[in-house]
């Protein structure tokens, strides 16, 4: 699996399945387990993520900020054109800003499409239907077939 889909997967056992109404305890045990596993496999790419973001951004920490912070205002559909209009021009005029965006967002995605080389804890296809079931298939239609939960968890399935 690579960096990004780590990063989805990671999310889904940590905030869409509640662990606390898997009946079965070896299930749950297994579940949480898994879970740490990928949340540490997490942090080393967050961190090299924020170590490539401090290394593009050096001292221009606060011009970033503001940069993007105008890039969303922007985009903020809550805003008059005329606003949004003027965030925009104001980022444009931040060219050096604009370029350490682009890099990061570059070598960003590069990193997140790397595979991941950490040992991520796999469980049996059998465990991750009974944890999904047990929780209402959070996200998921409960008519999901197998095959379909195998194929979506894939990388996390022994």
């Amino acid at each position: 699996m690579n960096k990004a889909e780590l990063g989805n997967i990671t999310q889904y056992f940590g905030s869409q399945l509640p662990a606390g109404r898997i009946a079965n305890r070896d299930t749950r045990i297994a579940i949480v387990c898994l879970y740490s596993s990928l949340a540490a496999a997490k942090r080393m790419v967050d961190d090299e993520i924020e170590t490539l973001r401090k290394s593009l951004v050096g001292d221009k920490e606060a011009d970033v900020a503001r940069y993007g912070e105008l890039m969303q205002k922007s985009r903020d559909e809550k805003l008059t054109p005329d606003e949004r209009m003027k965030a925009k021009a104001e980022a444009d005029a931040m060219t050096e800003c604009a370029k350490i965006d682009a890099d990061f967002q570059a070598a960003a995605g590069k990193i997140l499409t790397e595979q991941v080389t950490a040992d991520i804890r796999k469980v049996k296809l059998e465990l991750l239907y009974d944890a999904l079931s047990g929780c209402g298939f959070p996200t998921f239609s409960p008519e999901m077939p197998i095959a379909a939960v195998e194929e979506i968890f894939k990388p996390v399935i022994e």
